[in-house]
């Protein structure tokens, strides 16, 4: 983790939950977790930057993650799959939503707009909707 990284994780555990009263300051704290954290409730906010504060190289876990192919383990999966996903994620991107639905064509997918990696925080109702409409998809799936 470079010097720059380290320094505004300091800061975000220092002054993060103070300021997340604050719309542009859960911007800035949540940048790259949510889409808009301006949008979201000071306490969801606090929440995350609480679940964070020892969380230390996320960003290496993340990448080392993506980079595994796991397509002929998820091929090989017997139970249906369902994925949920916000359009503007950072951390679970498009393509690796697309390599999912490649190795299971009968992935049972949504996207949720002007969302990013937490649309159930971001955008509740939209993502209830979207869960519903995953689980019917499910239902249909295994009904079959």
């Amino acid at each position: 983790m470079g010097i720059a990284s380290e320094g505004f994780l300091a800061t975000r555990r220092a002054l993060g939950r103070p300021l997340a009263g604050s719309a542009l300051a859960r911007r800035v704290l949540l940048f790259g977790s949510v889409h808009d954290g301006g949008r979201l409730a000071p306490d969801d906010a606090r929440f995350m930057l609480q679940a964070s504060s020892r969380a230390r190289r996320l960003r290496a876990a993340v990448e080392e993650a993506a980079a595994c192919d796991l397509s002929s383990v998820i091929a090989e999966v017997r139970a249906p799959v369902g994925a949920i996903r916000g359009e503007r994620d950072q951390v679970v991107s498009a393509a690796a939503m697309r390599a999912l639905v490649a190795a299971r064509p009968d992935t049972v997918e949504e996207s949720i707009a002007d969302s990013g990696h937490v649309p159930q925080l971001e955008r509740p109702g939209e993502f209830v909707s979207a869960l519903e409409r995953v689980l019917d998809g499910l239902t249909a799936v295994t009904d079959s």
